[in-house]
């Protein structure tokens, strides 16, 4: 089967495809290689807006709270477990910290929770 192109010129249907299948064969790979690892960014805090979270934990603690649950509502669970795990380390008995940390482990949106 002949088509033309947009100068008019005949372009033979098979010739085309072959280009079009090379093309994305030579394209796929770079797709592939150019995906980022975003579990080891760096999160912006700035970009987080402002939560207001109390709790009994003492004020060292509740800094990483707010923070923790913050990263937690933008889908920062890396990131939110590490702020909830300090939370926990300034305050050993702030039982909302280790909730946070078990609230990282659910991603409703992506997965269904990991077996560990």
């Amino acid at each position: 089967m002949m088509a033309a192109d947009r100068n008019g010129r005949h372009v033979n249907a098979a010739v085309t495809r072959g280009v079009m299948i090379f093309a994305l064969m030579a394209v796929a790979p770079m797709r592939v290689l150019a995906q980022e690892d975003h579990s080891r960014h760096q999160h912006a805090f700035a970009g987080l807006g402002t939560v207001d979270f109390p709790t009994s934990c003492n004020a060292s603690a509740q800094k990483w709270i707010s923070r923790g649950a913050a990263l937690l509502h933008s889908f920062g669970y890396e990131e939110a477990r590490l702020a909830f795990n300090e939370a926990s380390k300034a305050d050993p008995s702030c039982a909302i910290a280790h909730w946070g940390v078990a609230r990282t482990w659910y991603h409703p949106i992506w997965a269904p929770p990991s077996p560990d």
